[in-house]
């Protein structure tokens, strides 16, 4: 009996302890359940998270390719700044020049007036003592010899042949020395002062430019600019406190040596160029004209307007495609090769986008057909020089010699530059090509946007 009740007690208290172990379970499972949706709000919160991280991204590529947009624009604003400054500074030194040279013409003017009055005061006493005596001393009058740059005697002698002074006087009876017409020197153009060097330099004529010609003359601008402004040192309390690029002129003297006249001669070598050019395209025969230049607007019509259909907020394949074959083409030389395949390729990615393409901006679908038969007519076009007839070849070859005396003076400055000024990137950048600096900025841009991944 006392068994039976011990058994009963210790079966009570089971029931108990599993009563409160369910509680605690079910307590458990609660903590759990409020866990779950913890754990599902912080998943939902996450995923949020990501969505605006991501939308943060593309925002931030978005501004920093507005930003380098920004940046490019700024600096071909700052390069045209810089060069309209210049052609300011040249037209106040030109007028200034024009006002001296005005000034010393009305001197001379002045004086020639009154040495003219006195000439003309001491003609009319000869007049009336000589034709009150004989008609013959009008016709020695004649032979006196005029002043400087006024012909008097011309108009005495149409006087007297109409018989205003006189009855007897012989018309047009006067000497040939009358009418004596001084030589004036030519003056020399830059072209003439450059055009034994250059005829002397050794090459062929053929030019290989990385920069439009355009874009060298600008610059050329700029480089003598920089080399007058850095050409001696700075010096502060007896230090040098900015190197100068004298002290990388060589004392070993060559044509291309840097000296302290390379700005000059780099300012004359491009109106010597311009002056080359101009005589050149005079001479070429319109009808013999390379399909170059078309090619070359043609493949900026298509650049521009896949650019523009292709920038749409989303990175696809067509961006990528674009950004390859920009990447491509970003160092091609200006040859027409280079450009036919150019042409070829933007013409071949254009294709399936023709309809989208026609009338974008203004663009003419028919330049994708052009762009491939001006590609053939490259490849197909003889050389540049050949042909030309003989005397627009001869101006051609004048006038790529001309440029590359140019071109091998900047790149001198620029090289002095890079080495003077090594330990100054700032001063260093100021000497360099903005075209080059532009373009690779830009190739660069695209490489980024073709390695980019493709979001799914």
């Amino acid at each position: 009996m006392d068994e039976a009740e011990r058994f009963l007690d210790e079966a009570e208290r089971f029931l108990d302890e599993a009563e409160r172990f369910l509680d605690e379970a079910e307590r458990f499972l609660d903590e759990a359940e409020r866990f779950l949706d913890a754990a599902e709000r912080f998943l939902d919160a996450a995923d949020r998270f990501l969505d605006e991280a991501e939308r943060f991204l593309d925002e931030a590529e978005r501004f920093l390719d507005e930003a380098e947009r920004f940046l490019d624009a700024a600096d071909r604003f700052l390069d045209a700044a810089d060069r309209f400054l210049d052609a300011a500074e040249r037209f106040l030194d030109a007028a200034d020049r024009f006002l001296d040279e005005a000034d010393r013409f009305l001197d001379e003017a002045e004086r020639f007036l009154d040495g003219a009055e006195r000439f003309l005061d001491t003609i009319a006493g000869f007049l009336h003592r000589s034709f009150t005596s004989s008609p013959h001393h009008a016709r020695q009058l004649l032979a006196l010899p005029a002043p400087p740059r006024l012909d008097l005697l011309s108009l005495l002698a149409d006087v007297v042949n109409r018989g205003t002074l006189g009855e007897n006087v012989i018309p047009h009876e006067q000497p040939h020395s009358v009418h004596q017409e001084i030589p004036m020197p030519k003056a020399k153009t830059d072209l003439d002062l450059w055009m034994n060097e250059a005829l002397a330099a050794p090459g062929d004529g053929e030019l290989s430019l990385s920069v439009p010609l355009h874009v060298l003359f600008g610059e050329a601008v700029d480089v003598a600019r920089f080399h007058k402004a850095y050409w001696k040192p700075e010096v502060k309390d007896g230090k040098v406190v900015r190197r100068g690029l004298e002290m990388a002129a060589s004392k070993k003297k060559n044509a291309n040596a840097l000296t302290a006249k390379t700005s000059e001669e780099i300012l004359s070598l491009q109106r010597a160029a311009v002056e080359a050019g101009t005589r050149y395209l005079l001479a070429v025969d319109p009808k013999k004209a390379s399909p170059f230049e078309r090619g070359q607007v043609v493949l900026d019509e298509i650049t521009a307007t896949l650019e523009w259909l292709f920038d749409d907020g989303v990175e696809d394949e067509n961006d990528r495609r674009l950004a390859k074959l920009g990447q491509a083409h970003a160092d091609d030389p200006a040859t027409a090769d280079a450009l036919a395949l150019a042409l070829d390729d933007y013409a071949a990615l254009a294709a399936p986008h023709r309809e989208a393409m026609d009338g974008l901006g203004g663009f003419d679908a028919a330049m994708l057909d052009e762009a491939k038969d001006l590609a053939a007519a490259l490849r197909a076009h003889v050389t540049q020089s050949a042909g030309l007839g003989e005397k627009a070849r001869d101006a051609l070859v004048l006038r790529n010699k001309v440029i590359g005396l140019l071109n091998t003076r900047i790149s001198t400055v620029r090289a002095a530059a890079r080495f003077v000024f090594r330990d100054r990137p700032d001063i260093v950048r100021e000497s360099t090509s903005a075209y080059e600096r532009r373009r690779r900025a830009e190739a660069k841009r695209r490489a980024t946007k073709a390695d980019a991944p493709v979001p799914l």
